[in-house]
């Protein structure tokens, strides 16, 4: 089986749920190991809050990562403190409490074929 590093880095540009990162689904024994989940408030002054959250390929949630998650101004925070495993399709999906002021970095080992 292949493996892979990939990075997904995102702005979140609306206060809904934003697509961060999917898992590989071309077989049904594809998986990711997320390594990171960096997520950074751009703002000069305020913090941010901001939630984290594991759907399937239609965007059904399965796990909460983080909820109400406080950042502040001009920092950054490692949403998770160890690894998770998505199974093929699986999604990352991140909400911030303000448009336009959250950068979202995720690193994964992607396991194919």
């Amino acid at each position: 089986m292949p493996e892979s590093f990939n990075r997904s880095s995102i702005s979140i540009v609306s206060v809904g749920l934003t697509d961060a990162y999917q898992a590989p689904d071309t077989a049904a024994t594809d998986r990711s190991v997320i390594i990171s989940i960096l997520a950074s408030n751009m703002k000069t002054t305020g913090s941010v809050g901001v939630s984290c959250t594991i759907t399937d390929s239609s965007d059904t949630p399965i796990a909460s990562i983080g909820s109400s998650l406080t950042i502040p101004a001009n920092s950054s925070l490692e949403i998770i403190a160890n690894r998770i495993v998505l199974k093929n399709g699986e999604k990352i999906r991140v909400s911030a409490a303000e448009a336009s002021q959250i950068d979202v970095t995720v690193s994964a080992l992607e396991v194919t074929g």
